[in-house]
């Protein structure tokens, strides 16, 4: 297996030179050019800016000699950089290309709808553009593509409008490593509340989420305890999340080595997010650490979970007071939520059972390249 990736910082570099290393892989590097010129590309091309942002001339041709050495199959990671392979075949229409399989994860065109509810004018325009221009884009790749993977069955569901019989839709959600995430003895926090948030911090959803929830929200929750903090953890926090830890109580941490040293120090896991697609990892990882999540019903819409039963829900300012408010008074509620929400994660969302699918998928192909060549 051989892996090539877009870098955009030293540290993307050093993260792959690690991964090569931990799992005795071939990784293909290469830094992508200037955000402006990447930006101006997309509109001169008429593309989706997803594509160009993704996209490096010099990886393509590093891409292109690897795809030739290839003969099982080639897999992207997102509905963007499948354009790698889509460049290949564009510019060696001779040569026969692999399989193809695009692991979509989430269905990008309809997070960029979202992105406009929360925009100004002028970003209505651009998101606009890029769901209408992107959306033809993952049809076109629907068409191409061995097969096509989904994380949820909501996710496909909504690509296909249930009105298209695709064959080669496969729904694989994301799992949790259940060694790595597993429940500890908790620190003893002397009585303090602490509320905890992750994920990568200059992403919109993220920011959007812990932004709104620290302005209509988290004043509210300090001002009945004083003591209570609210930790933002996740890599790359924008200016705006750094201005944040001015508030009482907010810490933001920026890259963390063990999240997991965090999950062990928190109370409560807080999911608001107003923009989500796919599975969040964030609330599986909180279900396997055994804390309790309280979340918009937009963070759990790919997760096979209840409210009530597995988490509490919490959609507006109101509801998420009332429901924090009601999670700290109610030991009993507590306990249920966690023990429910760890036996879930346990049953459905271990990594064996949810890559089976995929399993099968490459076994077949290894096995029809056996054939050919006996």
């Amino acid at each position: 297996m051989h892996i090539a990736c877009p870098t955009e910082s030293i540290d993307d570099q050093k993260f792959a030179r690690q991964l090569a290393e931990h799992f005795n892989l071939k990784i293909t590097c290469s830094k992508l050019p200037n955000k402006f010129i990447r930006y101006s590309t997309s509109i001169l091309k008429n593309n989706p800016i997803s594509l160009n942002f993704f996209y490096s001339a010099k990886l393509q041709t590093k891409i292109n000699k690897l795809i030739y050495m290839q003969d099982v199959l080639i897999m992207c990671s997102s509905s963007a950089v499948a354009e790698y392979y889509f460049t290949y075949c564009r510019q060696f229409p001779d040569q026969p290309a692999p399989p193809l399989i695009v692991d979509f994860m989430d269905l990008d065109s309809l997070k960029w709808q979202q992105y406009k509810q929360f925009s100004g004018p002028i970003k209505k325009i651009i998101f606009s553009r890029e769901a209408k221009l992107l959306k033809k884009y993952e049809f076109s790749i629907q068409k191409s593509a061995l097969h096509c993977l989904f994380t949820s069955q909501v996710e496909s569901d909504l690509f296909t409008d249930k009105q298209h019989d695709f064959n080669n839709i496969l729904k694989i959600s994301n799992g949790i490593d259940l060694d790595y995430f597993t429940p500890m003895d908790k620190i003893d926090n002397s009585g303090n509340l602490n509320f905890i948030f992750t994920g990568v911090m200059d992403y919109f959803p993220n920011v959007d989420a812990v932004t709104w929830f620290c302005e209509v929200v988290w004043l509210d929750i300090i001002a009945k305890y004083p003591k209570a903090t609210f930790t933002i953890v996740g890599m790359n926090p924008t200016a705006s999340i750094k201005k944040l830890s001015q508030l009482p109580g907010v810490n933001v941490t920026g890259f963390v080595d063990d999240i997991r040293d965090y999950y062990n120090q928190a109370d409560f896991f807080i999911a608001p997010l107003r923009i989500a697609r796919g599975v969040q990892n964030k609330v599986l990882e909180a279900f396997a650490s055994n804390i309790p999540v309280i979340c918009t019903s937009n963070a759990t819409q790919g997760i096979n979970c209840q409210a009530e039963t597995h988490y509490l829900l919490a959609n507006n300012n109101n509801e998420f007071k009332e429901q924090i408010f009601r999670l700290i008074e109610d030991t009993s509620l507590r306990n249920r939520l966690t023990k429910n929400s760890l036996s879930l994660v346990k049953q459905e969302y271990s990594w064996p059972a949810q890559l089976t699918p995929l399993k099968k998928v490459i076994s077949s192909l290894v096995s029809q390249q056996i054939t050919k060549k006996t």
